[in-house]
This record gives structure tokens, sequence and C-alpha cells, in this order.
């Protein structure tokens, strides 16, 4: 079978061989994420059947394990492939873009311009898992957004037109996932005396 997955998809699965949708369970990367990595940048090329559908080794699941490492430890999606190629080895941490997408985020926020915010969100949510960009992109955004705002004349509106922008995009993808999964359903509370608050802990 490892020479020819579409001679019998049920023996494939008995080989280890995996269809995208239980890759994404077993790895936590969406499937959207898988096919933007494999598009762009070549960094998962998994078999595809007469029908289309890809499928994955267990060797290639264990890819995208090593690729997650690098995207937590820092390392820009664009960056990963020459790292995963190369004699494993301790490598120096590479410059990343998460500094950039920082900059246009705050760019698009001073400009309170919804339609920029949301363009660069969704690109940036297309490349990487959850985890990692919350790790690598929201939380030091925050960070450097409440630095920014502190004491500063007139930010109340920029601050309130992210915050609202922010519990706007969260309450979506909540409420997608819970129509898309048969788990039980998320449920979010706010026990601060706030309507909403920034700090997001």
């Amino acid at each position: 079978m490892t020479n020819n997955p579409d001679t019998d998809y049920s023996q494939a699965l008995a080989e280890g061989w995996r269809p995208i949708r239980e890759v994404a369970r077993i790895t936590g990367v969406n499937a959207v994420t898988l096919r933007a990595w494999e598009r762009r940048y070549s960094l998962i090329v998994p078999h595809r059947t007469a029908k289309g559908h890809r499928l994955y080794s267990p060797d290639q699941i264990l890819r995208i394990k090593h690729i997650l490492t690098w995207l937590n430890r820092g390392v820009s999606v664009s960056q990963v492939k020459p790292l995963l190629d190369s004699a494993p080895a301790y490598h120096e941490p590479v410059d990343n873009d998460w500094q950039a997408w920082r900059q246009a985020l705050t760019r698009a926020i001073s400009e309170l311009s919804e339609r920029k915010l949301d363009d660069n969100v969704n690109q940036v949510m297309s490349l990487y898992p959850a985890r990692t960009l919350c790790k690598q992109l929201l939380i030091p955004l925050i960070s450097d957004l409440e630095q920014r705002w502190q004491g500063q004349f007139g930010m109340q509106l920029e601050r309130a037109f992210f915050n609202s922008w922010l519990r706007s995009k969260l309450g979506a993808r909540i409420y997608h996932n819970n129509r898309s999964v048969s788990g039980a359903p998320v449920l979010l509370i706010n026990q601060s005396s706030q309507p909403f608050e920034g700090g997001y802990g």
C-alpha cells in the first residue's frame, strides 16, 4: 500500500494513511491551513487519490507535528521548510514576520479600518493554527496596544473599535465552530463588572 494508496482505501487506512479531516483532528491544524501549507509552501504534499482526496502517511503526520514545533518557537511558516529539510541539529532562532503582522494590524486599528483588520487576520489565520496565532500574534498585539493606549489622549475610540471587532470576531468563530463539531458547545461568560474588558488574560 505504501506505493499506491489508491489500490484499496480501507487498506490504506489500515496501514496508517489518514484523510485530511482525521489529520486535522490528530494534529489540531485545520484542513484550510493544511491545504495552505501544501499550496503555498509545499510543506506537506499528501497523496491524492483518483477522486482527488488527500491521504497523509504517518511520516507526514509526524512532519506536521515538527512544523508545529517550529511555529510554536516563533518561526514564521514561510521559513519552516529549510529547517525541516536540513539535517537534525540545533538551529539559532530565525527572523520571523510576526512583528510585521503586528505592525500591519496596529496600523489597521489606528485607521479604524475594519476591512484591513479583517483581511490581515483572515490571511494569517489561514496559515497558522489558533494556538500559535494567539501565542505569537494576538497576545503580544494586545500587550502592545495596552501600552499604546495607556494615558494617551483620544485613544478611547481606538480601544472601543478594537474591542468591538475582537468580540465580534471571536463570537463568529465560536458560533461556527459550535455548529461544525459534535461535542459540547462552548459558552463564554464575562465575570467582569464591565460589559467587555480588554484584559483578555
